[in-house]
């Protein structure tokens, strides 16, 4: 299984990095007879990312991409990228926003090195996502905190809040968000 993670802009470490959005696919898509590694990553989550950093339209920041392929390969790459306000708002409008609040299921799952859920939501809410053990015991808080409207994504890497690495097993999430509650499965394999 392959993973890849924008982890920088213009050096700046991301905490947590932004993970990608679906399937990494290796082809040709420049025609220049070189496989070209592609990822989709939610425009949505860096834009709002971007925004948060301070930047805006016309602003020309470099991305570090890095990962690994599922063979083990390891890659890193920087590319720039030229944020354009076409809506003059830049901030997004109720029509970008969620119509409830939802989460989805961790990915990838089942997972070694991390797992990302993304949720939605549709006014500023108090977030709270937990992850439970099998014996049920809860073993590491991933967000606690009152979080804007809008999309947004949390990872876990496997690890308990002391930061110590936990057994291969089922673990559940446990999503808050107001009075919505919910859970979601997710395995770890060591």
């Amino acid at each position: 299984m392959s993973t890849a993670a924008i982890s920088a802009i213009d050096g700046d470490l991301l905490d947590p990095p932004l993970y990608r959005e679906g399937p990494t696919e290796v082809g040709d898509y420049d025609n220049d007879d070189i496989n070209d590694l592609m990822v989709k990553f939610s425009r949505q989550k860096l834009v709002g990312v971007l925004i948060d950093m301070g930047y805006g339209d016309g602003d020309k920041p470099e991305l570090t991409m890095t990962g690994g392929l599922a063979g083990g390969t390891l890659f890193k790459g920087v590319a720039a990228v030229e944020l354009i306000d076409k809506e003059g708002g830049g901030q997004g409008t109720a029509a970008d926003l969620p119509g409830r609040v939802s989460i989805q299921q961790t990915s990838p799952n089942p997972f070694r090195l991390f797992t990302t859920v993304g949720y939605g939501l549709p006014a500023p809410t108090h977030v709270r996502l937990e992850v439970y053990g099998p014996a049920g015991e809860r073993v590491a808080t991933l967000v606690d905190r009152l979080e804007a409207a809008g999309y947004h994504s949390a990872t876990w890497d496997g690890r308990d809040d002391a930061g110590g690495e936990l057994a291969a097993g089922i673990y559940l999430l446990r999503f808050e968000a107001g009075t919505y509650t919910t859970t979601r499965k997710t395995q770890l394999l060591r």
